[in-house]
């Protein structure tokens, strides 16, 4: 915990007055961490009023995130409609090095379909993976997303008249960051 000490010097020896103020620096850190997400989502909306494209959008917003929010990673994949219901990654910034390309994601209900993007599509509700460690769900990805420093994500669907055809997924360092 954190401890604000207050140490007084007396004939004695010192007086030491010590109070946890834990519970005042985890809502600071708390409310760092909205202010940055307001910040992110400013910078989002002027995003795309500059933007020219649609991927020229999706690409800015996976950096606002990276950048104004502290994750180690943001990428965004489109759902495809094909038989094997594949996940198409279309933009992504952070540390990525390669980590998309060893995924074969799905959003079908099957071992490899099970993790939190395909979930996420599949249901059209967000899916968070708390620690990669221990995530049952996560295994088929767990070592390409240990090698790269990941310890948790959270994935966010994109949705269109209730249909999910798409998900945001942000990866950070540390297990459990996002706010439930």
């Amino acid at each position: 915990g954190w401890f604000d000490l207050n140490i007084q010097p007396v004939p004695e020896g010192a007086f030491i007055l010590s109070i946890d103020i834990t519970e005042r620096k985890r809502k600071e850190a708390e409310l760092q961490k909205l202010n940055r997400m307001l910040v992110a989502t400013k910078n989002s909306s002027k995003a795309m009023l500059r933007a020219s494209s649609e991927i020229q959008y999706l690409k800015e917003v996976c950096q606002i995130i990276v950048k104004d929010c502290g994750y180690a990673m943001v990428w965004i994949g489109f759902s495809e409609e094909d038989k094997e219901k594949s996940i198409l990654p279309v933009a992504y910034f952070g540390f990525e090095e390669g980590y998309l390309e060893t995924m074969k994601l799905t959003w079908a209900d099957s071992e490899s379909g099970r993790g939190p993007t395909g979930t996420a599509i599949r249901t059209g509700k967000p899916a968070i993976c708390r620690n990669m460690l221990e995530d049952s769900n996560f295994k088929p990805w767990r070592q390409e997303a240990i090698k790269r420093g990941y310890a948790s994500s959270i994935v966010l669907p994109l949705k269109e008249n209730e249909r999910s055809f798409g998900a945001i997924n942000i990866y950070s360092r540390e297990a459990d960051p996002f706010i439930s």
